[in-house]
């Protein structure tokens, strides 16, 4: 009985440090693309997906992602570079919206 008792709570500690407690879920941070341009439709390239147009003025609806670092970099959504890429950092808990 004992043996099973050990077993279970080693189990359980296993599960707890591969799943974590608190600040370590996948998706605590959230972010939003914003086209301050007067004149061009583009595209935020995150983490290399690309999040689709935004026409000039546009903001896009606020998504979740993990804190840390990612991969940011505008195009004219032809595959034209605009910018050269970024690496924001994003912390758990904060709202972040990228302007082109």
């Amino acid at each position: 009985m004992r043996k099973q008792i050990g077993l279970i709570a080693l189990l359980i500690g296993m599960a707890f440090s591969v799943v974590g407690c608190g600040g370590d879920s996948s998706d605590d941070a959230t972010v939003a693309f914003r086209n301050d341009s007067t004149n061009k439709t583009v595209c935020a390239i995150w983490d290399g997906v690309n999040m689709g147009p935004l026409l000039p003025g546009e903001k896009s609806a606020s998504r979740a992602a993990n804190a840390g670092t990612h991969t940011i970099k505008w195009t004219d959504c032809q595959g034209h570079d605009l910018t050269t890429t970024g690496w924001p950092n994003l912390v758990e808990g904060h709202s972040y919206t990228f302007p082109y």
